[in-house]
């Protein structure tokens, strides 16, 4: 027997290699921030922290109904003062895109007159940028959005998330993450497509 897991609120995928800081090749480790800290992610910088608690705020939108588990990653709530002007980047560990690799999380990302807010995968190898990911949605700026994006590589290749602020002065941005996944088996439903840039 293996993988018991409870309290699902839906429709939810599996959330079992979300819920562990294990290594696993083809995996993106703790996913969802699940282990309720950032193992398996390094911060560069003053972006937010790890939450099961959102602070409702006129001009933030929880997402309570949106995130994967019981935590995300945020810019403001429970226990983390509003880290709207910081900058720097949060870094996933490595993990193994499969050839064809189609990927997913959910993103809320809030900016000004400025694209220096985004979410990239990168070469492990070099750092090359293999895709540039931006928040395009409608819907209010803190409101996570599930988004998917299916790569073209003909062979497998090592890669990292990073979710990158470097919006400062007037461009304010912050960020919202959560649900990394990677190399699922068709499109998920009631996702988005992203605009790689």
């Amino acid at each position: 027997v293996d993988s018991f897991v409870t309290y699902y609120t839906g429709d939810e995928d599996f959330l079992d290699e979300c819920t562990s800081a294990t290594d696993h090749k083809y995996e993106v480790v703790n996913c969802s921030f699940e282990t309720g800290a950032l193992e398996g992610w390094t911060m560069d910088g003053d972006l937010g922290g790890v939450v099961d608690t959102e602070i409702s705020e006129g001009w933030y939108q929880t997402n309570e109904l949106r995130k994967d588990g019981s935590f995300l990653f945020t810019f403001y709530g429970k226990d983390v003062p509003n880290k709207e002007g910081g900058t720097g980047y949060l870094r996933s560990k490595n993990f193994v895109l499969e050839a064809n690799g189609i990927i997913s999380f959910r993103l809320g990302a809030a900016l000004n007159n400025d694209d220096q807010v985004y979410v990239t995968v990168r070469r492990a190898s070099d750092g090359a940028v293999l895709a540039k990911f931006f928040n395009r949605s409608n819907t209010d700026a803190t409101g996570l959005v599930y988004y998917y994006y299916e790569f073209d590589n003909a062979e497998e290749v090592e890669c990292y998330f990073m979710v990158e602020d470097y919006a400062t002065g007037n461009n304010y941005g912050c960020f919202v993450v959560d649900d990394f996944r990677v190399n699922l088996n068709s499109t998920p439903a009631g996702v988005a497509a992203t605009d790689e840039k």
